[in-house]
């Protein structure tokens, strides 16, 4: 170096922390050590930029640097569901920065017993069973009054059924649907009774509920069930009366 004399520079605190670098100097002046300071300098940008601390510089010696090993952090969050319904899996991800492994330091012990920077586990996941699918790929339909009001019921299926499952297998007659079962199978079905109606002087939360029914058959490819769903009760303006759905 160009300054010839002794030089035995302390740096008691050389903490490379992140987005910058701090240090102190105890000895000569700095104007002095110019060219140690640089020295210094280049050694702190191959330096992890976190929890450096306490090095020992002296002239014609070399930086003895603190080895760190890398510690985990925590589990990430884990990401959503694989499925929507079912058994699936959900992501979960750990960083070996807690600290991050430093000059010549171990990275992090893995699951499987190596040795790496990342890792990321799977987790199962579970969304409730999802609906039984038939040979046809039938799931599930569900019956309307197709938009009609009036004791004579629906004359027309029009568009309500087109691209649920039971498109092509419901006719109409006499405003009863005929369902085609398409393959042999059990089948749940549930059957809800129609809300009561309600006059000008009640509260429509006050009228009467139908009531739910539900059970399982095993019904035979083919065979037609007759559907005939009912309206809920209409309001009386004229007297403060009510009928059922």
């Amino acid at each position: 170096m160009a300054n010839t004399a002794v030089l035995t520079v302390w740096l008691f605190v050389l903490s490379a922390v992140c987005g910058g670098t701090d240090a102190q100097a105890q000895g000569d002046p700095v104007s002095s050590i110019v060219d140690l300071l640089h020295l210094a300098l280049q050694l702190t940008e191959q330096i992890q930029k976190c929890n450096v601390t306490a090095l020992l510089l002296e002239q014609g010696g070399v930086a003895e640097l603190e080895q760190v090993d890398g510690g985990w952090s925590d589990w990430t969050d884990h990401n959503g569901c694989s499925v929507t319904c079912g058994t699936g899996t959900q992501t979960q991800v750990r960083i070996c920065n807690n600290p991050a492994p430093a000059n010549g330091g171990l990275q992090c012990v893995l699951l499987d017993g190596t040795k790496g920077l990342t890792e990321t586990q799977n987790l199962p996941c579970v969304l409730g069973s999802c609906p039984a699918v038939t040979a046809s790929g039938f799931r599930n339909a569900t019956f309307t009054t197709l938009g009609y009001r009036g004791r004579l019921g629906p004359s027309s299926l029009t568009y309500h059924y087109i691209t649920q499952d039971h498109e092509n297998l419901v006719t109409l007659q006499n405003g009863i649907q005929y369902f085609t079962v398409p393959d042999t199978a059990y089948y749940r079905i549930q059957a809800a009774g129609a809300a009561g109606g309600w006059d000008f002087d009640s509260n429509r939360a006050d009228r009467g509920r139908g009531a739910l029914v539900m059970g399982t058959f095993l019904l035979q490819a083919g065979e037609l069930l007759k559907i005939l769903v009912g309206q809920e009760g209409v309001t009386n303006t004229g007297t403060y009366y009510y009928a059922g759905g």
